[in-house]
């Protein structure tokens, strides 16, 4: 029936519908005194946040909306405060509500809470950890919790620094930093600068220039003085740069205070995460101390997750090897060493992780269509409402050019929105599926010679992801040579000029020299001041 007929007919259910819809939008938004206590100390004193959610008494006849709020904020309450054990029936009751009904940092908070009590319980797999989180950043997107929003980025970006992913780390340190300064919080300001040092470190191997990650993690330092947990952390980091840049006396003294600190901190309950001693033994070897080198490398190796294994192993065998000359032992390590590197391997090379990705990335499309089209909706209906109050005052013709007018701007800008949020997410969904694949996540790490059959698997990668790209880059520019079709290739991965050579079996200096050669090949499309770089980048 068309809407101005229902508007002549049946004004009253109109005007009940949408005060129905008006009220239902606004049930919930509002916790009772105890609970928003509770909420507000959550970060800051966990402790007293869990005595408070003692006394209340909610339960399922509360009513689903007070019972599930109860849930989410005492499983959050149970994180903070380093409860071990936490129940996830509990915790799936919130989750499950506020991922249905919830606003967008309801659903944040709910995805992210999942991702991490999962992880501490060991309960499904890193694949769902990580995806759970990537669905919590998209959520809190213009969130004006800034808190929120920093602890959330900053947990996502130190799940692809583990995995070395950097470059697709940094946007999510940089967003989560910039948060933290808005909210004022020095812990997540610590571990933002941390992670942007880690990366930093990683990335300065190539030219062995530590500069900048030691000039992050002096700010980490600095501000972090006030928390001994915080000033640990920070002072761990810290030495592990001077130890890369050849400061060792520097690296034993940051690292022995700060192993000495998370210890005092895990003796007292104030500390969660396990006391971690590589960069110490490291510090001791490298001072050509093999005794202690080699009892910080094993206590190194008594934490439960493989990195910390596969540490601990490198450390005790380059000890038995470099410092004490001793073969059996030395080859009993590298034994360890690489059993531990495979699983290691095994498990970060989990094809789910990117099956996952791309149920993630649809289902926040999804998600973004369900939003726009809910606003859409009740957009339209209070318009509906406002109008039919006024029309009564307006000739019949005027008022359906009016609507008619109102509804096709309403449906251009929903066209609008949705294409670009659609072609946003495909973007984003094409980088993700490019660098999470097993041979490019490989070569990231490991560059080395590749084959003919490997070369090919490199271009259908981007072929696939990039619409086409070695098929439109040879048809463009048809006097491409087969070695520099490679060098754009790797280029538009964005390995390195070491990387390439490693994988082209040529010399840095013959790789720059085939980049010119392509820029030459290339300059008729190149525009002005643009390296070819990247041209290759965005073909």
């Amino acid at each position: 029936m068309p809407v101005r007929v229902m508007m002549g007919k049946f004004p009253a259910i109109i005007f009940i519908v949408c005060a129905c819809v008006a009220s239902s939008c606004g049930r919930g938004a509002r916790l009772p005194e105890d609970l928003s206590r509770a909420e507000s100390l959550l970060d800051s004193r966990p402790d007293s946040s869990l005595i408070i959610l003692d006394s209340a008494s909610y339960s399922e006849s509360s009513g689903r909306y007070l019972y599930a709020s109860y849930c989410l904020l005492r499983t959050f309450a149970e994180y903070n405060a380093y409860k071990p054990g936490i129940d996830d029936g509990m915790m799936n009751v919130g989750v499950d509500y506020f991922l249905k009904y919830g606003n967008r940092d309801r659903k944040a908070q709910a995805y992210y809470l999942r991702a991490v009590v999962r992880e501490d319980n060991k309960s499904g797999n890193q694949a769902d950890w990580a995806n759970d989180l990537l669905l919590a950043t998209k959520e809190v997107k213009g969130s004006g919790n800034h808190m929120l929003a920093a602890m959330i980025n900053l947990r996502y970006a130190v799940v692809l620094n583990d995995r070395k992913w950097y470059d697709a780390s940094l946007p999510y340190l940089e967003k989560g930093l910039e948060e933290a300064e808005k909210a004022g919080s020095l812990a997540f300001q610590v571990t933002a600068l941390i992670n942007l040092s880690h990366r930093a470190l990683f990335l300065g191997d190539e030219n062995k220039d530590y500069s900048e990650a030691i000039e992050y993690a002096n700010r980490a330092a600095e501000i972090s003085k006030g928390d001994d947990n915080d000033y640990a952390r920070a002072l761990y980091n810290l030495g592990a740069c001077y130890s890369r840049n050849g400061q060792f006396d520097k690296a034993l003294e940051c690292a022995s205070t700060a192993v000495r600190a998370q210890e005092r901190l895990f003796r007292e309950g104030k500390r969660k995460a396990r006391v971690r001693y590589a960069v110490l033994a490291d510090a001791f070897r490298k001072m050509n101390i093999p005794d202690s080198a080699l009892f910080y490398a094993a206590k190194e190796m008594e934490a439960s997750d493989l990195i910390a294994k596969l540490s601990g192993s490198q450390l005790s065998y380059i000890v038995y090897r470099d410092l004490l000359d001793d073969k059996e032992n030395a080859v009993k390590y590298l034994t360890i060493h690489n059993e531990i590197k495979s699983q290691l391997e095994a498990s970060q090379q989990n094809d789910r992780i990117i099956e996952n990705s791309v149920e993630a990335g649809k289902a926040d499309i999804r998600s973004s269509r369900s939003r726009i089209l809910g606003t859409a909706v009740a957009a339209v209906l209070s318009l509906i409402v406002a109008l039919y109050l006024i029309v009564r005052m307006f000739r019949r013709r005027l008022r359906n050019r009016d609507e008619a007018i109102e509804r096709k701007d309403s449906e251009i800008g929903e066209s609008k929105t949705l294409l670009h949020e659609s072609e946003s997410e495909r973007s984003e969904l094409r980088s993700v599926l490019m660098f999470k694949d097993k041979l490019v996540m490989s070569l990231q790490q490991n560059p080395r010679y590749l084959s003919d059959a490997e070369w090919g698997r490199l271009e259908k990668i981007l072929d696939d992801v990039c619409n086409r790209f070695t098929e439109r880059l040879k048809s463009s520019f048809p006097g491409l040579t087969a070695a520099e079709l490679r060098i754009a290739v790797l280029l538009r991965f964005g390995f390195s000029g070491k990387q390439m050579a490693a994988m082209m079996g040529i010399s840095p200096t013959s790789v720059t020299k085939g980049k010119q050669r392509l820029k030459a090949r290339v300059a008729s499309a190149l525009p002005d001041g643009t390296s070819i770089d990247e041209f290759i980048a965005t073909f």
